[in-house]
């Protein structure tokens, strides 16, 4: 695939990364299956946490590309980043990404203060990641999945609810699985095209090990999901035994998704691929459909 390096018109929108947003609509999560979505101050909350954990997220983003701007330069399709290609002056891009991370704890106080200190923390274990933990194989990938939880989490913190710990396990080996897909994509372009990998990647496993792993998260998400749905707290909440129904399609889509990842070779980015899969997407939108039925309507 030919890329170009972005114009600098469109360079910042490309440092933010905003289709990565769509894994922080799991902030919205808690406004759903609590049943919240009838308050309008909790629409508010949640909607002001979504979007501070978009600027926080996108900060982060900015950090990691200038902390690795200079190994982005080698690699084959990450050196048209805009720091990397030097589009974009790294002092202002550090400035924009300090900005977005007081923005967002700004935004974060007009919550609650746990929002901000799950933020405070989301924010330094993505640091610590970027600096140390990225670099060590296994580490990275638990570290990347506990910070989709928190996406989860600080969702049900804003509006003051808990979340089913069940639904935590099922995100976290989602996590897990997308994690080892995007890290299989890496191995499987080193293997094309040599370039100098990130340390994490110097002793890596066989592909045929990655494909287990993928595999095997993939398998723990259905159950974890499907013991979700038959847990005795999720049949209170719900008031039936409804949430089954919805067991179909998170099998289809993990299924998918493999088979995007398997057979086609998606997974370098794992939000487009989730993204530009209009199946996929019609799948997602008939389990939210499915989910919003049985919990409204029990």
């Amino acid at each position: 695939m030919k890329h170009v390096v972005v114009a600098q018109k469109n360079a910042w929108i490309v440092l933010l990364r905003p289709h990565q947003w769509f894994k922080n609509l799991l902030v919205f999560a808690a406004l759903l299956f609590s049943q919240h979505y009838v308050y309008p101050s909790d629409w508010l909350a949640t909607l002001l946490t979504f979007i501070a954990f978009c600027l926080a997220s996108s900060s982060i983003y900015i950090f990691n590309d200038w902390v690795d701007r200079t190994s982005d330069q080698q690699h084959p399709t990450k050196k048209h980043r805009p720091l990397a290609s030097g589009v974009i002056p790294v002092i202002q891009a550090v400035f924009l990404a300090i900005l977005l991370m007081l923005i967002s704890l700004g935004l974060g106080f007009f919550v609650n203060l746990k929002v901000v200190l799950v933020l405070l923390g989301y924010i330094g274990l993505m640091i610590f990641y970027t600096l140390f933990f990225k670099h060590v194989l296994l580490l990275d990938l638990i570290v990347l999945s506990v910070g989709i939880i928190l996406r989860a989490m600080i969702g049900a913190i804003a509006i003051s609810v808990t979340i089913s710990h069940w639904l935590l396990v099922c995100m976290f080996f989602l996590a897990m699985m997308l994690v080892c897909a995007k890290r299989r994509s890496e191995i499987q372009l080193l293997n094309n095209i040599p370039f100098e990998p990130r340390t994490s990647l110097l002793a890596t496993p066989a592909m045929t090990i990655w494909d287990m792993w993928g595999i095997g998260f993939g398998i723990i998400t259905m159950l974890a999901y499907a013991l979700y749905t038959v847990d005795s707290q999720t049949i209170e909440k719900v008031g039936s035994i409804g949430m089954i129904y919805t067991l179909p399609m998170v099998i289809l889509g993990i299924l998918r998704f493999q088979y995007l990842v398997f057979t086609q070779n998606e997974g370098e980015d794992t939000a487009k691929t989730i993204l530009k899969d209009p199946f996929l997407m019609l799948v997602i939108a008939i389990w939210l459909l499915i989910s919003y039925l049985v919990i409204a309507f029990q």
